[in-house]
């Protein structure tokens, strides 16, 4: 069949729900919209908290769904809990339900289930998962779990992490760039077992680096030497070591990590560097899964914020 091209929105075209829907709901992912600097446990963020007796109330809050905003202000919403008479105890499920086919969005009480209701025309936001006693006559804060995510800005970040998965040998005084052969996540093509070194660079940005080795000998002598741990990046002709730690191990084995944030160009590559200063002959970076060793850089934002 032939090529199908949409496009959305523009001044002469009318506004369609479900077209809105699949280019907002790109923006952020569906949750809470926190107005403070951490999620409120009561009096806001549409926490649940116990009501008079069998009943809930839920907080004023913002959030985001699929596309769709919610705002919730003024007092709390009062719901009542089904008296549970069963013979054993209940789990019900606090959502908020955006109902796409009546365009409403609202608070609902799914009784004897924690399970969401989530398709294309109804999308329920866990809030909190509430046990009903048999025979219960309140609800207690003990009673309340609370189920509540983030909205966060919705994106592909470009990550890479890295291992390798075999002992590497370190002589006295040896210096060695690190190579790596395990990819834990690479999703922007980063690395290249053609290029085993190296973290290459592929759009302009802020980067978290980090790396991780223990360090071990091979005998039951202890190190008792400084072990030294760098990261540096190469941008054109220019080679900058930009974070490095020195650390004296006492001990038969030690774990040493750098990170740094820092501005990196389409094309630049980061390397790891690592050196054994002391006169033994039988240190050795551990394969020892899941800490060491490691090198990962992931994208924190565009430089300049542009």
């Amino acid at each position: 069949m032939p090529a199908t091209i949409e496009f959305f929105p523009f001044d002469d075209q009318a506004s369609y729900e479900d077209q809105w829907r699949a280019m907002a709901q790109t923006w952020r992912t569906s949750g809470i919209l926190v107005q403070g600097g951490i999620m409120d446990l009561s009096g806001g963020d549409c926490a649940v908290e116990p009501g008079t007796g069998l009943e809930i109330k839920i907080a004023p809050g913002h959030a985001w769904i699929k596309g769709h905003y919610f705002k919730h202000t003024d007092d709390y919403v009062y719901l009542p809990i089904t008296p549970n008479s069963s013979g054993s105890n209940r789990s019900d499920l606090v959502v908020l339900r955006a109902d796409f086919t009546n365009n409403t969005i609202g608070y609902e009480i799914l009784e004897g289930t924690t399970t969401p209701v989530q398709t294309t025309t109804i999308w329920d936001l866990p809030l909190a998962a509430v046990r009903v006693a048999n025979g219960a006559s309140a609800i207690a804060s003990s009673d309340i779990t609370d189920l509540r995510v983030s909205s966060n800005q919705y994106g592909f970040v470009p990550g890479v992490q890295l291992t390798y998965g075999l002992v590497r040998n370190f002589g006295a005084s040896d210096t060695q760039t690190l190579t790596w052969s395990i990819e834990r996540f690479n999703n922007m093509g980063m690395f290249s077992t053609t290029q085993p070194d190296r973290i290459t660079i592929k759009e302009p940005g802020i980067y978290y680096v980090q790396s991780m080795i223990y360090w071990r000998r091979t005998s039951a002598n202890p190190i008792n030497g400084q072990m030294e741990m760098s990261i540096y990046q190469v941008s054109g002709t220019t080679t900058r070591q930009f974070v490095r730690d020195s650390r004296y191990i006492s001990l038969s084995n030690g774990v040493q990590s750098v990170s740094q944030v820092v501005s990196c160009s389409a094309g630049d590559y980061l390397y790891v560097n690592a050196t054994n200063t002391t006169a033994n002959t039988d240190v050795i970076i551990d394969a020892a899964q899941p800490y060491s060793p490691y090198f990962s850089v992931v994208k924190l934002g565009t430089v300049g914020g542009l």
